[in-house]
């Protein structure tokens, strides 16, 4: 499984503030976003993990279970754990929130799509952590349910993070895994805000419906693994027959 080496390196053993096992985790966040550890990779077994980085194995096994608890490892019995790959479906089922009147998750469908390269404005360079005017690919979608246009998508992504990210249009219905299979970044969690709002001019046309029309707008801040934001989302969607649904616990 290994090209060039260990995974891992040895974890050393000077005082630290952060306890062992964070440290154990750190390293291998490491390996998965240099690309040591790609998706769907085994990991070597915990005892061999443990020997390569002198720790004990329950050391380990803790580290890897708060990688599994965050969906970035993937354990299968009898087999192993493994790192995890975005699909279509696993991005809609954990990322994708909207629901039906009667509480069933529903799949979009992208209507219309254009993508360009422009600077970052003064708000994308904030949420996206990077310095204003620094290039960015934008993705408009309108997106479809039940063939009614419902959602308008405007997203920014940091155009070094993703090279050629602005020509591969028409892009999948899911992008998490297309981030992660095209480009080796992996989405592991969002930061989402949600307000009420009306449909201005913009959204409006894009949507079928009156200016003034009630919307609701998701602001969605997208992070790999290591905190880092890779995507900053604006949804709107209608809300006559449509929730966001979010389940705590």
């Amino acid at each position: 499984m290994r090209k060039n080496g260990p995974v891992v390196n040895k974890i050393r053993t000077e005082p630290h503030t952060e306890p062992l096992y964070a440290r154990v985790r750190a390293e291998l966040v490491r390996g998965l976003s240099s690309g040591e550890l790609t998706p769907g990779m085994a990991l070597p077994a915990e005892n061999v993990l443990a020997r390569e980085m002198s720790v004990s194995v329950g050391t380990v096994r803790k580290a890897v279970d708060s990688l599994v608890a965050e969906g970035v490892l993937t354990r299968h019995q009898g087999k192993g754990t493994f790192v995890t790959e975005q699909t279509p479906e696993r991005a809609n089922f954990h990322f994708f929130r909207v629901v039906d009147s009667e509480g069933a998750r529903v799949l979009p469908e992208t209507l219309r799509e254009g993508v360009t390269l422009r600077p970052a404005g003064n708000q994308a360079a904030r949420r996206l952590k990077l310095e204003p005017g620094v290039p960015v690919v934008r993705i408009e979608r309108v997106r479809a349910i039940g063939g009614r246009p419902s959602i308008l998508e405007v997203i920014d992504v940091p155009a070094d993070l993703m090279p050629g990210l602005e020509t591969e249009s028409p892009l999948p219905n899911a992008l998490y895994p297309h981030y992660q299979a095209d480009h080796g970044v992996s989405v592991v969690s969002t930061e989402d805000r949600l307000s009420a709002v009306v449909a201005k001019p913009k959204t409006s046309k894009a949507l079928c419906v009156p200016e003034g029309s009630p919307l609701l707008r998701a602001d969605r801040v997208a992070l790999d693994l290591t905190g880092n934001p890779v995507e900053w989302r604006r949804s709107w969607f209608l809300t006559d027959d449509l929730a966001y649904a979010v389940t705590l616990g």
